[in-house]
């Protein structure tokens, strides 16, 4: 029996007012679509499952191991615990950890009760491990996994449970096989087997993150047509910024040096769809993406991406390239100030990667988000909650649509109403989105799917 986090980090909540040295009120776990707030002593059990990923990698972090390192090492914040057993077992019972055997014969409830979506970037194979798949940041490999788990990772998000995910893999799994290739007849318990021995490993390094089910799945009526006019659609005198879509799956090394294969270079997640894109386009889309000062200021455009291309890349073709890219839906330009939103966020969801860190003492106000360690940028508490609970919604907008109606509930006599709209949900998203994204804590994928 292993033990593996459930859910998602978003750091401690400080009160707004008070001494520079004051503790935060509690730490928050996105759990799905309840928030769950712990103590100190309850954060520090939790975020232990995280501290030793290579024995998570080889199945030893089981309740014996988590007890007796909780006693002998202790973890941050508030150190070792003489038998952190009882805050074990409170924490199995709200499902914020997981106890379960990865090679037991039978999955499927294990896995109907739960989601796994990516935390990090897809970085492919390699000429060396062919047949094992990096997931992490540039050059800093997380873990590495098989094609099968790779697969999943990557599209686990447009099925209704983890157990539906496996289950699709492995009914498609032959589906495009050559005729003269032997066909892997592999069944749903098979796969979910293999998935649920890397969970620890996915989990523990950060890969990817384990989220329960716990709130009514909602209708993707999907698939929905990908706007391409939002350049068109700017508000006059201003003009659109442009961010890439989808998640990078990097280079496949599975049939030899992708720069022998021009048209299928490099690989892209998009919703249900892997997109193979060639040299050209793989430089657009990673342009598109860098330059992290220059998405907070708003200031990668169409014009400037094509620019840099022709300068940078040496690329002639550099803007019928970008137009093409954004025919597709591999690249997305809109207005974040002041230009409309309702069309783009209704045909998109937005997901996490990386890291939160929630607010300071000094800046209750904002919440840092970042990778590896390092904030990189900080935000309002409306598109902060949005990258975490968004991915419980039909779509970004009705992420927006649920946060600004439920802003008032609840409200104790005599408080002012915050009166938010949606679309001042959407437009202090838009305004940090190109940012996020950037940075690499965020992702929007296309709604090319039904749910």
């Amino acid at each position: 029996m292993v033990i593996v986090p459930v859910g998602l980090d978003m750091g401690p909540v400080y009160p707004e007012d008070g001494p520079p040295a004051r503790p935060p009120n509690y730490c928050e776990i996105h759990l799905g679509g309840e928030p769950e707030e712990l103590t100190a002593e309850l954060y520090t059990v939790w975020s232990a499952g995280f501290a030793d990923p290579e024995a998570q990698i080889n199945l030893k972090v089981d309740r014996d191991w988590l007890v007796e390192y909780l006693r002998d090492f202790g973890h941050e914040p508030t150190g070792r615990f003489p038998d952190a057993s009882p805050l074990i077992d409170e924490l199995i019972h709200r499902g914020l950890l997981l106890e379960f055997d990865p090679e037991a014969g039978d999955l499927e409830q294990l896995l109907s009760r739960h989601r796994l979506y990516p935390r990090a970037l897809g970085l492919g194979s390699t000429v060396h491990e062919r047949e094992l798949f990096g997931i992490g940041y540039g050059s800093s490999r997380f873990c590495a996994v098989g094609p099968d788990v790779y697969q999943l990772w990557s599209f686990a998000l447009t099925y209704p449970t983890l157990w539906d995910a496996c289950a699709g893999y492995a009914s498609g799994v032959d589906a495009d096989r050559p005729p003269d290739e032997e066909p892997l007849h592999l069944t749903a318990d098979e796969v979910a087997r293999n998935v649920a021995e890397c969970l620890p490993m996915l989990v523990s390094t950060k890969a990817a993150f384990l989220d329960p089910l716990n709130y009514d799945l909602p209708t993707v009526p999907g698939p929905v047509e990908f706007p391409t006019d939002g350049g068109r659609s700017a508000s006059p005198g201003r003009t659109p910024v442009i961010v890439p879509v989808g998640v990078p799956m990097g280079w496949d090394f599975w049939e030899g040096d992708p720069a022998d294969r021009p048209d299928q270079y490099y690989q892209l997640h998009l919703g249900t769809r892997y997109v193979d894109l060639t040299m050209e386009e793989f430089l657009a889309w990673h342009a598109a993406a860098d330059g992290f000062q220059q998405h907070v200021r708003h200031q990668v455009t169409k014009t400037t991406l094509v620019e840099h291309l022709r300068s940078a890349e040496g690329l002639p073709n550099a803007e019928d390239l970008v137009a093409g890219m954004l025919a597709r839906g591999l690249l997305v330009e809109f207005d974040p100030v002041q230009g409309p939103l309702r069309d783009l966020f209704r045909a998109v969801q937005l997901f996490p990667l990386g890291d939160a860190y929630g607010n300071t003492p000094q800046r209750p106000d904002l919440y840092g988000l970042g990778v590896e360690g390092e904030i990189l940028l900080s935000i309002e508490p409306e598109p902060y909650m949005i990258r975490s609970y968004g991915l419980t919604c039909a779509s970004l907008w009705d992420a927006c649509t649920a946060l600004a109606e439920g802003a008032d509930e609840g409200l104790p006599p005599g408080e002012t109403p915050v009166g938010l709209s949606p679309e001042d949900v959407a437009r202090s998203v838009a305004i940090v989105l190109p940012a996020m994204i950037s940075a690499g804590c965020a992702f929007i994928d296309p709604l090319n799917y039904a749910l």
